[in-house]
């Protein structure tokens, strides 16, 4: 009878033993669980903040660079206006020109039966532009900007003579090697490169573009 209850009791004293041990060790999955579940909630809240500030610094560079292209389309439109306007400055000084083609050579004249050769820049410089321009030629040269053959634009001045210091013709350059100006022959269009003629420079009395 003894040994009997004291078999119980040891079973007994066993199934409580388990029961304690089996819930510490749910205690300690439950913990791993709930650490595990605020570490990820964590992962998660870092990742979703990393790209919202990544998606920030994207839209301030989208925005910078809409801003910088705006002002790269801004600059670009104000030089394309400009240089459409200087075109059309340009146009109507050779539409003057043009106009005075076929007048008659006279020395001394400036215009705007007959003209020489400097009368005649003068006259179409101040009549399409309100430029005003030197008498002579020496004058026109010695006054304006100097430029280089490869830097000759059309509008700007070319000059013949012995030298630099002998200026005795001069004439508006076109493009395309001519040039319209005043000579023994009247005004007319001819080749900067002729065996009459002496190049000895150009000059740029007003700047196109």
């Amino acid at each position: 009878m003894k040994r009997k209850l004291l078999t119980i009791f040891l079973t007994a004293l066993m199934c409580v033993l388990f029961i304690k041990i089996s819930a510490a060790n749910a205690d300690e999955i439950n913990s791993g669980n709930d650490n595990l579940n605020t570490n990820l909630t964590s992962e998660l809240n870092n990742g979703n903040t990393t790209e919202s500030n990544t998606e920030a610094g994207n839209s301030s560079t989208d925005s910078s660079d809409n801003n910088t292209n705006s002002e790269s389309d801004k600059k670009n439109n104000t030089q394309s206006e400009k240089k459409k306007k200087n075109n059309k400055k340009y146009q109507k000084l050779y539409k003057q020109a043009k106009k005075e083609l076929g007048k008659r050579y006279r020395y001394g004249a400036t215009g705007s039966k007959s003209f020489d050769c400097s009368g005649f820049t003068k006259y179409v410089y101040k009549k399409a532009l309100n430029k005003k321009l030197p008498r002579t030629a020496a004058q026109q040269y010695k006054h304006a900007k100097k430029i280089s053959k490869s830097e000759r634009k059309s509008g700007d001045l070319v000059f013949f003579g012995s030298s630099k210091h002998n200026i005795t013709h001069v004439g508006l350059y076109i493009g395309d090697g001519k040039m319209i100006d005043a000579q023994n022959r009247g005004v007319i269009v001819e080749n900067v490169s002729a065996p009459w003629w002496n190049t000895v420079g150009y000059s740029r009395p007003y700047k196109f573009n």
